[in-house]
């Protein structure tokens, strides 16, 4: 190669960088290839000193294509591997999406599980508490179970009486509410069960059995002084006084009896309307037997 083909050889090398040349190359490329190939006839016949030239231009374009092609191919590969790392990239944030949310899901669930557990222990303290409380309730039910049946056997016959004291007239009651209760059993039990309460109700039983509208409520006023007086009895060690046994049928006296309504001047006792009682000490009459002769 002479010094000429040389020195153009690398003026052509340089041209070639030059990007002005480069897109003039490129222009001539996308020529179809009839024109490039009358191009290249046409500069081989007009100068055969070009030939080398030419040869070393196909060659040139050649590798060019080659190289091209394989661009292309690697620019399309590089394009598709793109589109796969986007839609790669998609799913790893859609997938970080979801963990984010199933974070979320699964620490709201937690919390959830959290409050949950305490509001069972709060929960089953509060059971425990109401099963103690139940138990309690249960126990002292049972005692009171026990002492009402106590109750019932000891004042059982004594309530009986309270509820048919309650059915007597109210005048009648509120003028022995001053000795005897009504409020309840126990109250009316208590107050019937001091002696001096006893007399009392004995001197206002007198009263009314001279009222005929009050008979009814003497003969239940009567039953009670009589019950309670036995009561008063018992409660104590010895009997300080006894009731009088007077009968149908015995002569009237002044000392043990006192004429009631509608009896004669004397004879013998027709009806027993209300029974005195006696002082065991000393056989007194506190209270006179009151008859109908």
């Amino acid at each position: 190669m002479g010094f000429k083909e040389k020195e153009f050889k690398e003026k052509l090398m340089v041209a070639l960088d030059d990007p002005e040349v480069k897109n003039k190359i490129r222009q001539i490329l996308s020529l179809n290839q009839e024109n490039s190939n009358n191009f290249i006839n046409h500069y081989q016949y007009e100068s055969p000193k070009n030939s080398n030239l030419i040869s070393e231009y196909k060659e040139i374009k050649q590798n060019y294509d080659t190289l091209k092609s394989k661009y292309d191919a690697l620019l399309s590969k590089c394009q598709k591997l793109k589109n796969q790392n986007d839609s790669l990239d998609n799913k790893i944030q859609t997938l970080n999406n979801n963990i984010n949310a199933i974070t979320e899901e699964k620490n709201s669930y937690e919390a959830s599980c959290k409050k949950l557990r305490q509001n069972n222990q709060s929960l089953q303290d509060s059971v425990n508490e109401k099963e103690n409380i139940i138990s309690e309730i249960s126990e002292k039910a049972e005692k009171t179970a026990q002492t009402l049946k106590g109750f019932i056997a000891v004042f059982g016959e004594p309530a009986e009486y309270f509820k048919r004291y309650l059915n007597i007239r109210p005048d009648i009651r509120r003028i022995l509410s001053t000795f005897i209760s009504d409020e309840n059993a126990v109250l009316f039990i208590s107050s019937c069960s001091r002696f001096d309460n006893l007399e009392r109700l004995w001197d206002y039983i007198k009263t009314i059995l001279y009222d005929e509208s009050c008979l009814d409520d003497a003969k239940i006023l009567s039953d009670i002084f009589y019950y309670f007086f036995g009561i008063f009895n018992q409660s104590m060690k010895n009997a300080y006084y006894v009731l009088d046994e007077t009968r149908i049928g015995d002569r009237f006296d002044d000392e043990k009896h006192s004429k009631g309504p509608n009896s004669k001047a004397s004879g013998t006792i027709s009806r027993v309307l209300l029974k005195g009682f006696i002082s065991v000490n000393t056989g007194d009459y506190i209270r006179p037997t009151i008859v109908v002769v």
